[in-house]
């Protein structure tokens, strides 16, 4: 029996950092598996990149989700190694393997491609395969997880199509890939999070100097606001945005009486509190060095700040 669920944030390759944080929440190793003799743990995708552990927390998750001790939801980089590594006659790699892609997966790829051992070719196919069956979200019933965005009308719209554990079938992950494709926008959405166009004449530089006409946003607020209160950026980037109203058909909302949503993706700093009572993000930038975050949930409908524990 599953007394509560620790939802753990993006990983991004630190394995040392999520034993640590495994050990932390009450986890032991039972029979080569992380357990909790009460609990469960529950991952929000972004299990790779970045870090140098990639091989130790793909073993390690994968490991607990066949085991049963956790479930563990698709990301964006989870997403977008699947298509990096599927052949698609038609059209080459499904995800370019251009520059831009190579230096953003080269932490994955330098663990998994050693040609000096052949059997990394087999544990390589093994990960990618994990990746692909991973569900776009979780619906518990009181509580729901997805990587990026809770769309309710993409999740309607996309829901058919699913397998029924709620992975997507190869023909779907291929279409996702496909810009002006329906499948596209949704998986866009969900796995990599709500973007609105900013006013004409409006843009910022990012963080490595790209210019940017879109915005991510905090897409869970119910009312029309200005694009410097709904963009979600750094206060260097907020500072940039116009202060004018957004257009009401740009807004998704998370109502305040459904269950409480859990996600990662967002990069967040600082000490760990959430968005809403019952909306909670739980990246906090770990790809960066910073925390590993996970929520202790207990069944409460109105999350509390409390409740976060870190490593």
């Amino acid at each position: 029996m599953t007394d509560g669920y620790d939802i753990i944030g993006d990983i991004h390759g630190h394995g040392d950092h999520l034993v640590a944080l495994l050990l932390k929440l009450g986890y032991q190793v039972d029979d080569g598996v992380y357990a909790h003799p009460r609990r469960r743990a529950i991952f929000v995708g972004d299990l790779i990149d970045r870090g140098v552990q990639n091989r130790m927390v793909v073993d390690i998750v994968s490991a607990m989700v066949a085991a049963g001790t956790a479930f563990c939801v698709m990301g964006n980089h989870e997403f977008n190694a699947w298509a990096f590594h599927y052949e698609d006659a038609r059209y080459d790699w499904l995800r370019p393997r251009n520059n831009k892609n190579l230096t953003q997966h080269l932490a994955f790829l330098q663990e998994y491609m050693d040609p000096g051992r052949p059997q990394r070719e087999q544990e390589l196919a093994q990960a990618i395969d994990f990746f692909a069956s991973l569900p776009l979200y979780l619906d518990l019933g009181d509580l729901r997880i997805i990587h990026a965005c809770w769309h309710q009308r993409y999740l309607d719209q996309i829901a058919p199509q699913l397998k029924p554990d709620n992975s997507a079938p190869r023909e779907l992950l291929i279409s996702a890939h496909r810009p002006g494709n329906d499948s596209f926008d949704q998986l866009d959405n969900l796995l990599k999070g709500h973007e609105i166009p900013l006013p004409d004449g409006f843009c910022y530089r990012d963080n490595y100097g790209i210019e940017r006409h879109r915005t991510r946003t905090r897409w869970w607020l119910n009312q029309a606001t200005s694009y410097r209160q709904f963009a979600l950026a750094p206060p260097r980037v907020l500072q940039q945005l116009p202060d004018s109203p957004v257009c009401e058909q740009d807004l998704v909302g998370y109502p305040a009486g459904a269950p409480p949503v859990f996600f990662g993706h967002y990069w967040q700093t600082g000490t760990p509190h959430i968005m809403a009572d019952n909306v909670a993000c739980v990246d906090y930038s770990m790809g960066r060095g910073e925390k590993l975050v996970a929520y202790r949930w207990d069944g409460e409908q109105q999350l509390s700040d409390s409740k976060f524990l870190w490593v």
